[in-house]
């Protein structure tokens, strides 16, 4: 909380107290303005008193703001964008898990946000943490909502950053660790099969086996 006005021997003359409050979204889309008690420190449901991190998978931060002159507390303000991951600019990185690694999750002062493949399946750190099997592997938090990891199929940009992610990947991604549509690549090698039912190809196809057609 803030306080700004006029300071006397005897107090606080006209003073203005101010409020903020914060919420996080996967989208660049504001929420809806809060509303809370008319009472002091009385946050709103669903938002935050202090400041949130952003990260890979809650890139922006809104505030809102409300202020006290001598009655009650006015409403709270129509929510503003407060800071965006691409303003950190963390870089992606492309690992696989192991017991022991310490993974990133693009937070203030972090270089990268640690993608991982963990028994076929890929996950995003959204937390900083030393890894230990069974205490915060990537299934255990998810979970058991511990807040570690979050699942790749939750997030909507995972086919996009895996692309463009280009030179700091340093494992081979699979097929079966991608779902997603709108897919374009280029000097791709797959094995195993391909099923299309719709859509168009240009290129040359080299097949050591089956058939095409």
């Amino acid at each position: 909380m803030i306080a700004s006005g006029t300071f006397s021997l005897i107090g606080i003359q006209d003073a203005v107290l101010i409020e903020n409050c914060y919420k996080s979204t996967t989208n660049n889309v504001a929420p809806e303005t809060p509303t809370s008690a008319n009472e002091d420190n009385a946050v709103p449901q669903g938002w935050s008193a202090t400041l949130i991190s952003v990260s890979a998978s809650h890139p922006y931060v809104w505030e809102s703001q409300r202020k006290k002159n001598g009655g009650g507390w006015s409403a709270w303000s129509e929510p503003v964008l407060k800071n965006s991951w691409g303003k950190q600019g963390a870089k992606m990185r492309m690992r696989r898990w192991a017991a022991g690694t310490e993974y990133l999750s693009g937070a203030d002062g972090e270089e990268f946000y640690d993608v991982v493949e963990y028994k076929s399946k890929l996950y995003l750190c959204t937390k900083k943490h030393t890894a230990k099997e069974g205490t915060n592997d990537p299934i255990t938090s998810v979970n058991g909502y511990l807040g570690f990891w979050e699942s790749a199929q939750e997030w909507t940009f995972i086919a996009t950053q895996l692309i463009l992610a280009g030179k700091v990947v340093t494992d081979k991604i699979t097929a079966d660790l991608i779902d997603a549509d709108g897919i374009r690549a280029n000097n791709v090698d797959l094995t195993g099969k391909i099923t299309a039912t719709s859509g168009s190809f240009t290129g040359e196809i080299t097949a050591t086996r089956g058939k095409i057609g």
